[in-house]
């Protein structure tokens, strides 16, 4: 027993020194750092065994108190603790009759957090040419100051590619182990190249290399689907009025009609495998793939028909069981 645990031990009623094997001093105020709790953050420790003192040292009495919100440790209170973190320890309490504990903090401000997002989103798409803002203020992101290091990282989601608004977590990683954490949502506008109107386009009328031109534009001001090449749509017919500068998408326009009212055409009527062909007048306009009105000759019955090409439509029959192979 060292002689300044002796004098403590005089001083707190005079346990014998052979009963103990750790003197634990508690402070009146501490301040705790990392994630951890631990027996030195409160006590000073006296021992005759170094080792035992060694170990006393490393002891953890739980979680540290989040940064600004204290902690009072009575004696009481760290007896259990110390109980449940080395139950065959000797263990005599000398000092202050409670510890108030505070954990030291590195703080990171509102301007702080939102930076080091716009960072890490600007560096997963590798371009300058982004244009990120904060969707609302983040908040300031307090964390435990580690015993050795105290960092922060900033993870964007994980979709590809990112969406026009992207969420970004801003973590702080105490002593190596994840700390707080705090959400900050950015919205994206990328510059897309994309085909746009250069006149107005009339329902009807198809479209030439003159019609349309390509330009860049954000891409938060973009419709689902825009089209970035003038020979997707260049043929097509507009199926409305489409005003001078508006992005394009395929859903804007239709084909040209392989057949147009009036059109004779021959009538497919297929079931199974058997094939009947017969003449019939179109009664309305068509592309391939589409379904028109078509009239027979002779009988005059009206058919829903699909467009195979300029001469052909084809109806198509389901075989009842007796007809079937």
């Amino acid at each position: 027993m060292t002689l300044i645990a002796l004098i403590l031990g005089i001083l707190s009623g005079g346990v014998s020194p052979d009963t103990t094997d750790l003197v634990v001093h508690l402070r009146a105020d501490a301040n705790a750092r990392g994630l951890q709790l631990r027996l030195v953050d409160i006590a000073d420790l006296y021992a005759d065994d170094p080792e035992r003192l060694l170990a006393a040292h490393n002891l953890v009495l739980g979680t540290a108190p989040a940064p600004g919100e204290g902690r009072i440790l009575t004696r009481e209170t760290v007896s259990a603790l110390l109980l449940r973190a080395a139950p065959n320890l000797r263990v005599r309490i000398t000092g202050a009759d409670a510890c108030r504990v505070q954990t030291d903090e590195v703080r990171l401000s509102s301007e702080e957090v939102g930076l080091l997002a716009r960072r890490a989103v600007a560096e997963r798409l590798g371009t300058a040419d982004a244009r990120l803002s904060l969707a609302a203020a983040p908040a300031a992101l307090r964390a435990p100051a580690g015993r050795f290091c105290t960092s922060f990282r900033a993870v964007v989601s994980t979709s590809d590619p990112l969406p026009a608004r992207v969420r970004v977590q801003v973590r702080a990683v105490v002593d190596g182990a994840p700390g707080p954490a705090v959400e900050v949502e950015l919205l994206l506008a990328t510059e897309v190249r994309v085909l746009v109107a250069a006149r107005m386009l009339l329902p009807g009328r198809a479209l030439s290399s003159d019609d349309v031109k390509l330009v860049q534009m954000p891409s938060a001001a973009l419709p689902p689907a825009p089209i970035d090449a003038p020979q997707i749509v260049i043929g097509l017919l507009p199926k409305g009025r489409i005003e001078v500068g508006r992005a394009l998408q395929l859903s804007d326009f239709r084909r040209p009609p392989a057949v147009v009212r009036g059109d004779p055409v021959v009538i497919e009527i297929v079931s199974g495998r058997l094939t009947v062909r017969g003449e019939g007048l179109v009664q309305g306009d068509g592309a391939t793939g589409e379904r028109v009105s078509v009239k027979t000759r002779p009988g005059n019955r009206v058919l829903s028909a699909e467009v195979i090409d300029s001469r052909t439509v084809r109806v198509q029959l389901t075989p009842t069981k007796e007809q079937s192979p």
